[in-house]
């Protein structure tokens, strides 16, 4: 579009009825959410801007307190919020009930290196994991303009900011996964990381990362449709250590 920028994200799941419903009625199948950003010279200042999405299916509509004052009134399940220009620092985001003002959950989002850049911060997981299949719990996660993306800490919970020690590559979530997994990456220091997923044969199937990316916790997605039954490899290079997991793919 001319004057507009759209941002898009899968929210909701294949079988609504194996699942807890939404507490507002929402449909909760599995569909494409959008949002917008007007397109501009970048904020004077070197303003962020960012866009909050709604994607927990049995969350109710939230009201959005970022630090201490109300910004994002009544975002229900599957949308995004408007475009909000944010100094690039750390904020503390909390999430509330719209209907009774419960604080669901504090998160920290470090804006520190966006300046002039975009963000999304997106809701994703169950606020009752025990009740839809054991799946995640709320998670917050900030995506940069290049789609990597970073768990966001819980501004009560100590230490969950602090730079990690080791390079470390956790096992992917789901699995065995069917369309899509995540792996999580933890590096100490910024620096060159190579992730790639390999078969059993030793053939390179997809290359995740191959670029330098900060010190932190880093979520990278992995969705094919097309690979065959089976168990497939995943390898993080970084610092001359490499780390190699095995995930498991069903149709």
């Amino acid at each position: 579009f001319d004057n507009r920028t759209c941002v898009a994200a899968p929210v909701g799941v294949l079988a609504p009825d194996d699942f807890a419903p939404n507490p507002d009625g929402r449909d909760t199948r599995l569909t494409l959410a959008t949002g917008e950003i007007p397109n501009a010279e970048p904020t004077q200042g070197g303003m962020a801007t960012v866009l909050l999405l709604h994607g927990v299916t049995d969350a109710p509509t939230i009201d959005v307190l970022i630090d201490g004052q109300l910004t994002i009134d009544d975002l229900a399940f599957g949308q995004f919020s408007a475009a909000l220009s944010l100094a690039p620092s750390p904020h503390q985001i909390t999430l509330r009930r719209a209907s009774d003002g419960t604080t669901l959950g504090s998160y920290q989002v470090d804006l520190t290196t966006a300046p002039d850049e975009r963000r999304t911060v997106t809701l994703t997981g169950f606020l009752d994991p025990g009740a839809n299949g054991n799946g995640p719990p709320l998670t917050v996660t900030l995506v940069d303009e290049n789609g990597m993306a970073a768990p966001v800490p819980t501004a009560t919970e100590p230490g969950l900011g602090e730079t990690p020690t080791a390079v470390r590559l956790l096992d992917n979530y789901p699995n065995p996964f069917t369309a899509a997994t995540m792996f999580t990456i933890v590096l100490p220091r910024e620096e060159h990381v190579r992730l790639a997923v390999y078969d059993l044969m030793g053939r390179e199937i997809a290359v995740l990362v191959d670029e330098r990316i900060p010190a932190g916790t880093h979520t990278v997605p992995f969705a094919r449709t097309d690979l065959a039954s089976g168990a497939y490899l995943y390898r993080l290079e970084a610092s001359a250590i490499t780390h190699t997991k095995r995930m498991l793919h069903v149709r």
